[in-house]
């Protein structure tokens, strides 16, 4: 984005009420702690707070543009600040990220999916940016304001931008697809993740399909052919993978190798390709093929996505593992949580030969609606069984998996319980011995990420 602030208010048909000093903006902030000089500030409505709260410190920060719906804020804006009025910021944003769109020559692609969206998108992004000049989306900035935020940021060398898109809503997949207008739109999977406003899998399952019917008419829809939901796709223009149904791209062969990794074949039209993958765990190898094929789909070639398959690396606190002092193994996946991918990542972690204790540190699974505890406590009777030597829950629900293990009278595993992560803070910094294996999972609110950081500093090697 490099745009005059004429072109920025016809976007957004608002009123110019100060025009500022500046000739071009590049960059637009919506949180005033993160703004930066000459940024263009947009004071959005949120449920927590006002963004009009905050324009004069984002104004401190150097922002040199602002875009509001409530003129009471602007008493004692500099001259220099530019000022534009609209309706509605929020919509604000969605214009002019599809005035950026529309005026980009680059290729866009979306990715949604209950999981491994940024995986997905870090993988795809380091196959095809040997090739393209990629612009991708950082964090998690892919909701009704992460995603405008992202695409905005697109310049005229950029050649194809990888976007996430998520949602807790009815309505937001449509609307964010409408703006990013994609050239190939991804869905990964569906599963129990924002059961608490959707109720159903098949609710979930109709929200993310809406992409489809949203899409340009010469967008590709890509998506996985293993998953029930996803599986009856029709599509003009679409492009499957999997590995148990016939589809596009394929794996043939798959074998996994020790410590962690696998390899195998690819396969598209006929033709195979040996490919050695080095990240653990199936769910991961999913993602490689949602990454392969959006390569394939932005014409990268098979002898560069084979040379950069064993480049690829899992993306901060979704499952990197790390050997720390006195032969401690941790593997952190404390991004989020659901029953799935919860499940799916305790099995593969009881299955390896890791150490002396494998101690698994849990955190309570949110936003899955009125059957909240029941998903903890059958999550319990199924890892019950599991050669696990420990398991540590955090907060309220996750009482829940520690009651079921502790009611299965053949289960060997102990239990351990906390309502918040800075009590487990403590308890680790005496319990963790040399050789303990440990894997950490949870959703975002509940904080995980501070026992896997207490540790990580305990034990560190430096």
């Amino acid at each position: 984005m490099q745009l005059t602030l004429d072109e920025i208010n016809n976007a957004m048909s608002g009123v110019v009420l100060n025009s500022g000093i500046r000739r071009f903006y590049s960059a637009v902030s919506i949180d005033s702690r993160k703004t930066a000089e000459g940024d263009l500030f947009v004071a959005m409505k949120g449920s927590r707070t006002d963004g009009h709260l905050y324009v004069s410190s984002a104004i401190n920060r150097g922002a040199g543009g602002i875009i509001i719906s409530d003129r009471t804020c602007i008493s004692g804006i500099p001259a220099e600040v530019a000022i534009i009025l609209v309706p509605d910021t929020l919509r604000a944003l969605h214009q002019l990220a599809s005035y950026v769109r529309k005026n980009s020559h680059a290729a866009f692609v979306c990715i949604t999916g209950s999981m491994g969206k940024t995986t997905t998108k870090e993988f795809a992004a380091v196959l095809v940016q040997r090739k393209k000049k990629v612009l991708k989306s950082e964090g998690n900035l892919n909701s009704l304001t992460g995603l405008p935020l992202s695409l905005i940021k697109i310049m005229p060398f950029h050649e194809i931008a990888l976007l996430e898109m998520a949602m807790n809503h009815k309505g937001e997949i449509a609307q964010l697809t409408q703006v990013a207008q994609p050239h190939i739109g991804l869905i990964t999977n569906i599963s129990e993740v924002h059961l608490e406003y959707f109720g159903t899998l098949e609710a979930i399952a109709e929200e993310k399909l809406s992409m489809v019917s949203n899409v340009p008419e010469y967008a590709t829809i890509v998506y996985n052919n293993d998953d029930i939901f996803l599986r009856m796709i029709s599509s003009t223009r679409r492009y499957s993978y999997g590995i148990n149904h016939p589809s596009d791209l394929m794996i043939r062969n798959l074998k996994e190798k020790l410590p962690y990794g696998y390899e195998g074949e690819l396969s598209e039209e006929g033709k195979f390709y040996q490919f050695y993958f080095p990240v653990r765990g199936m769910w991961n190898v999913y993602n490689l093929l949602a990454a392969v094929s959006i390569a394939r789909n932005a014409q990268i070639d098979w002898e560069t996505i084979l040379e950069t398959i064993p480049q690829l690396e899992i993306p901060e606190r979704r499952g990197r593992i790390d050997t720390l002092r006195d032969g401690i193994t941790l593997i952190d996946e404390t991004y989020n949580s659901n029953p799935r991918a919860l499940y799916e990542t305790i099995l593969d972690f009881s299955k390896r030969n890791l150490g002396n204790r494998k101690i698994v540190i849990l955190g309570d699974m949110l936003e899955l609606g009125a059957d909240e505890a029941i998903f903890h406590s059958l999550l319990g009777e199924k890892i019950a069984h599991l050669p696990l030597d420990v398991v540590i829950a955090i907060g309220n629900l996750s009482s829940n998996v520690v009651r079921s293990i502790e009611n299965v009278p053949e289960s060997f595993i102990k239990t351990y319980h906390f309502e918040k992560s800075e009590e487990c803070v403590h308890f680790v910094s005496s319990f963790v011995r040399p050789g303990d294996a440990i894997l950490l999972k949870g959703s975002r609110a509940i904080r995980v990420d501070l026992v896997s950081e207490a540790i990580k500093h305990n034990y560190s090697l430096h």
